[in-house]
């Protein structure tokens, strides 16, 4: 059992690989899909740009590849499986090329000196470095 399911999230890897290849150039390219990234890239998805919404956690990637959602926001889900079935949406835990880039990480606060810890928008900007060139 554990074999076969291995498999198929190896299968459901190689598809989106295949898929982000095939649509290597995006318009918009979403990083972070949580709160403020997830509802943006359903948004412009929906309005037929070629979106590629990207997240360090697997598990939200699986999750919103299978056109679902992680939190909690009205009509959201609707919006994702429409986006994910038409293609305009796919999922990565790495950015490719594109016309456009939105960075959506968390800034949190540094609790000791109470600045914006910004390591999160640092990470994305360093992930960024090979969609650029």
């Amino acid at each position: 059992m554990a074999m076969a399911k291995q498999q198929t999230e190896l299968q459901k890897s190689l598809r989106t690989k295949m898929k982000v290849q095939e649509m290597s150039d995006f318009d918009v390219c979403v990083i972070g899909l949580g709160y403020i990234g997830l509802p943006t890239a359903a948004m412009f998805a929906t309005h037929n740009l070629r979106v590629l919404g990207v997240d360090i956690n697997p598990s939200i990637v699986d999750t919103v590849g299978e056109g679902k959602i992680h939190i909690v926001e009205p009509m959201l889900e609707t919006a994702i499986k429409s986006a994910v079935q038409s293609q305009n949406l796919l999922v990565s835990t790495k950015p490719s090329p594109a016309k456009t880039f939105i960075i959506a990480v968390p800034t949190p606060f540094k609790s000791t000196t109470k600045e914006p810890d910004v390591k999160y928008v640092q990470a994305a900007i360093t992930s960024l470095s090979d969609s650029l060139a």
